[in-house]
């Protein structure tokens, strides 16, 4: 009987095995935001867990070690250091893009002084032409007549022809 439940508790366990391979089998996708996190936090776990291997690897080797231990060590550390080159780029282009908006912002700061002192130029250049020009008219004599003031008016005949 024991058999029996052996086989049994066997025989259920192979049936819900298609379950777990069918979990695993599901369609894995990241976009944007959700693949950047992800690829730095299992980067990071990978080079946690690949220096700690790597230390207690290179302990077993200082006492025995055969030709295949040493190049899956170099192996280990080739692994590790490719997953620390991921993470320098990720942080490289960060820093890049931050730097590249400063410049822009700054850029576009410089601009709108530059344009705001020119714009101030141009508007007290215009106060002081104006001005110049008010003085100088008011020494020209005034050629409308005021009002209740005489102007003599001359006519001149036309000659009689007869």
């Amino acid at each position: 009987m024991a058999e029996d439940d052996t086989v049994n508790d066997l025989l259920a366990q192979l049936h819900q095995t298609p379950e777990t391979i069918k979990k695993v089998r599901e369609k894995f996708e990241l976009e944007g935001e959700d693949l950047e996190q992800f690829i730095l936090e299992y980067c990071g776990r990978l080079i946690k867990g690949s220096v700690e291997s790597v230390e207690e690897f290179q302990d077993k080797l200082d006492y025995a070690s055969t030709a295949d231990e040493v190049d899956a060590l170099a192996s280990l550390i080739r692994a590790s250091s490719s997953s620390v080159d991921v993470l320098t780029k990720i942080l490289n282009a960060r820093e890049k893009n931050k730097n590249a908006k400063e410049v822009t912002q700054m850029k576009i700061e410089s601009t709108d002084q530059n344009v705001d002192k020119a714009i101030g130029a141009r508007l007290q250049m215009n106060r002081e032409d104006l001005l110049k020009e008010l003085i100088e008219d008011s020494k020209k004599p005034d050629p409308i007549p005021v009002e209740g003031s005489v102007i003599d008016v001359e006519l001149e005949e036309e000659p009689k022809t007869s």
